[in-house]
């Protein structure tokens, strides 16, 4: 192993920033968790075309997330997705269906910081100081169901963090986001 003599690596200082910038943005981002079930007899090497299964009318609404701009951008961020995949929405006989749902629920953040009274050899340990938080917790799950069997061959679910503040398009990218990382898992590596 050879050593140079006499030279120092110089980094620019702007690149010095790019690891600092990288961890806020990614701080700043919703964090999105997303899990995947499926039936592992199914065949989907065979699906190639879909359609979209109409929702009862008297399934239970939450005008929180029953509404028709929710409704637009799921179907649309799934279309987009399915498209980008190769498979093509059909009016008839299609290989599969696919639905979703959504559902919010109350969630509790709880932190914990222990309170130090004293330093040194007069150090004593006191109660802790205990924070809650109540927040909404948003979860979009995105059926398949077989046309053939009826039956159901994947599920995938997204759980992120409501922020009521978000902006139209925020919610559009927070959406587009949550889907394409479903369909990431869609169809299944078996």
């Amino acid at each position: 192993m050879t050593a140079t003599v006499g030279r120092r690596l110089q980094i620019h200082p702007v690149s010095r920033l790019y690891p600092l910038l990288a961890f806020l943005l990614a701080a700043c981002a919703p964090m999105i968790q997303v899990r995947s079930d499926y039936d592992t007899t199914a065949d989907f090497a065979r699906l190639r075309t879909y359609r979209w299964l109409q929702t009862p009318s008297n399934a239970p609404r939450d005008p929180r997330i029953d509404n028709d701009l929710i409704q637009s951008r799921v179907r649309s961020a799934v279309n987009n997705e399915l498209h980008a995949r190769g498979y093509a929405e059909a009016t008839d006989d299609p290989d599969f269906r696919v639905t979703y749902h959504v559902m919010v629920r109350d969630k509790w953040d709880v932190q914990s910081f222990p309170v130090d009274y004293g330093y040194g050899l007069g150090h004593w340990p006191a109660a802790n100081d205990v924070r809650l938080a109540q927040y909404e917790e948003g979860t979009l799950m995105l059926d398949v169901i077989d046309s053939a069997s009826n039956e159901l061959i994947w599920r995938g679910s997204a759980q992120a963090r409501i922020d009521p503040n978000r902006s139209p398009q925020e919610r559009t990218e927070l959406i587009n986001s949550a889907v394409h990382r479903m369909l990431e898992r869609f169809p299944p590596k078996h």
